[in-house]
């Protein structure tokens, strides 16, 4: 008995370790906790965002942290999610990418309006296609830039320098 005190003892402190990552207050469009992104970065997504909301009316917010604690980053950005409210409330067409920096992670939350717009597999891709491959360069501002560009274009808007489309 003495020896399972022991070991619960010795348990008990490293679940205290663990952690709630607060969710943090929505401000703008580009909330950037972990500090990857550069204002260039910064002023790309945002201008690329802008574009998004008037052509299609979703809206759509970009959040670096650097860990999402004792959250998988599915249950953060759903969390995150649901607190900034994202999209209209009737038509519930939000979107929400967000990096976990030291847990080396990254979700593109959809609201349930526009899964039939933007599927799953659709994120897969983003993130697969346009972001990782910058990530594994150490380039977390540009990857975050290329997936905001390709979720535009994955939505019918064009990205600056884009070939226009033809008729």
């Amino acid at each position: 008995m003495r020896f399972f005190t022991l070991i619960l003892l010795a348990v008990l402190p490293l679940t205290s370790l663990a952690a709630t990552v607060a969710v943090p207050t929505l401000q703008q469009r580009v909330t950037d906790d972990a500090g990857v992104l550069s204002a260039t970065d910064v002023q790309q997504i945002t201008t690329q965002i802008v574009a998004l909301e008037k052509k299609t009316g979703h809206q759509l917010a970009v959040l670096t942290v650097d860990t999402t604690g004792d959250d998988s980053i599915e249950q953060f950005a759903t969390r995150v999610f649901d607190a900034w409210k994202l999209g209209d409330k009737q038509r519930d067409d939000g979107l929400l990418l967000v990096m976990a920096k030291t847990d080396r992670t990254v979700r593109i939350e959809v609201g349930y309006g526009l899964e039939g717009d933007f599927t799953d597999v659709q994120a897969a891709q983003v993130i697969n296609g346009s972001i990782i491959p910058h990530f594994k360069q150490g380039e977390m501002g540009p990857g975050l830039v290329a997936g905001v560009q390709s979720i535009s274009r994955q939505l019918g808007v064009p990205v600056e320098g884009d070939a226009p489309a033809t008729p």
